[in-house]
């Protein structure tokens, strides 16, 4: 059972993880046959090296049951400007989509300044209805304007949450960019399984 706000905190720090030099797989993740793609042991969720024209960049597993993983992709639109989306798969009690993105928010945005909502509510996956619960942000990182999207997702067992950062005033190309990623994610058929041990 995780407690949310202690559990977000580390998935914020991903993006150091992501720059560094490549590290050994936290035992959480094992490798597949194809030697690219990480698996998730706990939940079985696949993340390969390369989807939906982003690139992995980093993984971490944030506390030792393999509950709370982090996986970090970067991508880039068409003038190269650099899109991050950092995606987490913790398992969490009793929590919908919005819940989830509620208590998220105000931790996922606490280091940043002038930040201004730009959108906020369901999250509609291109014909396939209401799939989750996303917000879109205006902000300011040590001065540099970025924009922010956050998306929390129900599956089961398991909640997943994304963290998007894009080129402030480039939403609409970075909306996409996200959308071409989450159908390519969805497309792999995650199974988010439920641990043999779950209580």
């Amino acid at each position: 059972m995780r407690l949310l706000p202690l559990c977000l905190a580390p998935l914020l720090m991903l993006n150091v993880a992501a720059q560094s030099a490549p590290a050994p797989v936290p035992s959480a993740f094992t490798t597949a046959p194809d030697g690219r793609t990480l698996v998730h042991v706990e939940s079985g969720t696949r993340f390969p090296k390369k989807l939906g024209g982003f690139e992995r960049t980093g993984q971490a597993a944030f506390d030792g049951s393999g509950e709370y993983v982090g996986v970090a992709y970067r991508g880039a639109l068409d003038d190269g400007s650099p899109v991050t989306i950092r995606i987490a798969i913790v398992h969490i009690v009793g929590m919908t989509a919005m819940e989830h993105f509620i208590i998220a928010k105000p931790l996922v945005l606490k280091d940043l300044a002038n930040v201004e909502e730009v959108s906020a509510g369901p999250y509609e996956r291109p014909g396939k209805g209401v799939d989750g619960y996303m917000g879109m942000f205006n902000a300011e990182d040590a001065g540099q304007k970025v924009g922010i999207g956050l998306w929390t997702f129900d599956r089961g067992y398991w909640s997943v949450r994304g963290r998007v950062e894009f080129p402030q005033g480039r939403l609409k190309e970075s909306q996409a960019a996200v959308d071409k990623f989450v159908r390519a994610f969805v497309a792999l058929r995650q199974p988010y399984k439920t641990p043999p041990n779950a209580r």
